[in-house]
């Protein structure tokens, strides 16, 4: 339900170290499809380690696994069998599946505010009538949004409480008719974490994973001897970045939620006016937020949580989500605003170097 903007720095894909005799080379791995993108594993090694590996096939059966579960758009996948279901029969799960969802629900708890909660994956009974995985704008496409009836009337259905988990019968239902859930907001980020998982398990501890935007950072760049830097791109542009945050030499991912990346153009054919929607909708309004925000990314060592506090903390909108961030010991964020200003959480500031060249797009530190 949303996608991120960020590029991981790195240009030499073969070094040979300085001190040593050793090679180090990159192999990149393009994953099976499976949430409608290409996962893309990167890992760096002694040459001779990386030629006897063969673990493609291992790599993207987590993800298709993962797919095959969590796909809303999959007519036979676990998830869709819980929201065709709805309000009539509780479906079987595995383990897995209750431990992405009860992480979710845990997540929801956490940003509540005024009782009200700002990520609730129940939000795709109104996600899904704004249509913005078909209507997306591109090419000058335009469409429309879903009336304020049927906001309206689909809004009682989002509620997380209604979302009821047996975990000893290992089944979940929902509780009202039509009700549904989509945890593509989180289910990435779990997939980026267990294939990093699995690349340790196997003693590869120096990679970057991409899932879908869900970047993790682990190790460092053997070749330089130097941990990886993750360059966070300027709203709106491909290869211009604000900065970038050098990582701490273990596992680390960073995962941003933003206004530009997925939206609909509503076009007044008597004045030609165009009103943009993105994709972040408020789970209590059903609309998307419209706050002082451009994006937040999320920086942490959990990339299924940095996922879902994305979305959560951009809703808070600045002021609030960078106090938020503040107080929590588990996770640092880079806020940009509509005028551009870059936010930076406490702990993060000794780890971002800025781009200089960026105030002349008018951004400012």
């Amino acid at each position: 339900m949303k996608k991120i903007q960020i590029i991981l720095v790195f240009i030499i894909l073969t070094f040979i170290c300085g001190c040593t005799k050793e090679k180090y080379i990159f192999k990149t791995y393009y994953l099976d499809e499976a949430f409608s993108i290409i996962p893309i594993v990167t890992i760096i090694d002694e040459e001779e380690k990386i030629m006897s590996l063969n673990i493609e096939k291992q790599l993207s059966e987590i993800t298709n696994n993962l797919d095959n579960k969590f796909n809303v758009f999959k007519e036979n996948s676990l998830i869709s069998q819980i929201n065709n279901n709805s309000g009539i029969r509780e479906i079987n799960v595995d383990e897995e599946f209750i431990y992405v969802l009860s992480s979710a629900i845990d997540i929801s708890k956490k940003t509540e505010i005024n009782k009200k909660s700002l990520y609730d994956v129940s939000i795709y009974s109104v996600w899904k009538e704004w249509q913005f995985h078909k209507n997306y704008y591109q090419y000058g496409n335009y469409a429309n949004p879903p009336s304020n009836d049927i906001i309206k009337q689909k809004l009682p259905l989002v509620d997380y409480n209604n979302i009821i988990i047996d975990g000893n019968k290992k089944t979940v239902f929902l509780k009202e008719k039509e009700m549904m859930i989509d945890l593509g907001s989180i289910v990435k980020g779990y997939a980026a974490d267990k294939l990093c998982e699995y690349l340790e398990s196997i003693n590869i501890n120096n990679c970057l994973i991409d899932v879908g935007g869900n970047i993790v950072t682990n190790g460092k760049n053997l070749g330089t001897k130097k941990n990886w830097k993750a360059g966070i791109l300027m709203p709106y542009s491909y290869d211009t970045e604000i900065g970038y945050i050098i990582t701490n030499g273990y596992k680390e991912t960073f995962v941003t939620s933003g206004i530009y990346e997925r939206y609909i153009v509503q076009k007044d054919m008597k004045t030609n006016e165009e009103t943009i929607y993105h994709h972040i909708l408020n789970p209590n309004t059903g609309y998307p937020e419209d706050n002082d925000l451009v994006s937040v990314t999320i920086i942490t060592k959990n990339s299924m949580i940095a996922d879902a506090y994305s979305t959560a903390i951009f809703l808070m909108g600045c002021k609030k989500g960078l106090e938020y961030v503040n107080n929590s010991d588990q996770i640092e964020a880079v806020f940009i605003t509509k005028d551009k200003q870059i936010k930076l959480s406490n702990n993060l500031i000794s780890r971002f170097v800025i781009n200089e060249e960026i105030n002349n797009f008018g951004y400012k530190l």
